[in-house]
């Protein structure tokens, strides 16, 4: 979870850059800083009739205005999203991996993407040793028997999902586990 975390933060931290980018541009387009504004009003002059600069200036810094909101937003999701436990992770990934594409098609964050999509589907070799210590756990408790029980069923899940195994191979061990849990 540690591999996943750091890469929830600095996608986080590129949401928050890219902000300040976005930030800096409605400020440097609107105040004509560096002559910011009078570049764009060529380029737009090069392509449409002068009556529309007006009209494209405003849209521009719609777009920026919206961006930042969006990459702010986005990057505050992102550390709430690092700050969860591994189970909880894990249970929230299809939500996570929603909230990615709505963030990438509203701030055009290609590098948040790929980060995200790392800690989605990377796997660590932390999770790959709590896996197999969950499988071969010995646990006296009741409530440590269901934790275990519902983390076996979680994992065996997730490599049907991911097609590391067969629906029938599912099932067998399925069955394997629910057997081992009601001798016990």
């Amino acid at each position: 979870m540690k591999t996943k975390k750091k890469l929830l933060i600095w996608g986080s931290v590129v949401n928050f850059i890219v902000a300040a980018f976005s930030l800096y541009c409605v400020i440097a387009i609107t105040n004509n800083i560096n002559g910011m504004q009078d570049y764009v009003i060529a380029i737009i002059k090069q392509s449409f009739q002068e009556d529309m600069v007006e009209g494209f200036l405003n849209l521009l810094n719609t777009y920026y205005i919206v961006d930042v909101i969006c990459n702010l937003g986005f990057g505050i999701i992102y550390l709430v999203y690092a700050n969860y436990s591994l189970e909880k992770f894990n249970r929230s990934k299809r939500s996570l991996l929603v909230l990615t594409v709505i963030s990438v098609l509203f701030g055009l964050n290609l590098i948040t993407l790929i980060l995200v999509l790392f800690a989605l589907f990377g796997e660590s070799r932390r999770d790959v040793k709590a896996e197999e210590v969950i499988n071969n756990a010995q646990v006296p408790d009741d409530s440590d028997k269901f934790y275990v029980l519902a983390e076996q069923i979680t994992i065996l899940k997730t490599k049907l999902q991911n097609n590391e195994i067969t629906e029938e191979q599912y099932k067998i061990e399925l069955s394997k586990i629910i057997e081992e849990q009601t001798k016990k």
